[in-house]
């Protein structure tokens, strides 16, 4: 709330893990990140065949391929609390990137 209604560290943009899923959130919240960048690719956070719901024209990303642009293009990425939000499946990202408390 501080973030966006009364601009409160700019410098940190708020990702909202449940809403990344939604095939709408990249167009329409992306927009307002100063620096959070999505894959440029992908359509939405990943989702399991049950959720996809048989939508052949989305495509998905994960965590890896989160992590993986931002280390390309050198940006910072803090993560809170990962680790209790995974979405099951999408723990692929663990095998190459480790969380480092700051």
């Amino acid at each position: 709330y501080m973030r966006y209604s009364e601009n409160h560290r700019v410098d940190v943009d708020v990702v909202d893990q449940e809403l990344i899923r939604a095939d709408w959130y990249k167009t329409v919240i992306g927009p307002r990140f100063n620096h959070y960048i999505f894959p440029y690719d992908r359509d939405v956070y990943f989702m399991n065949d049950a959720i996809l719901d048989g939508r052949e024209d989305l495509f998905t990303y994960n965590f890896m391929d989160i992590f993986d642009v931002h280390r390309e293009a050198g940006v910072p990425l803090y993560v809170y609390p990962l680790e209790m939000n995974l979405k099951l499946g999408d723990e692929g990202w663990m095998e190459m990137y480790e969380l480092v408390p700051t």
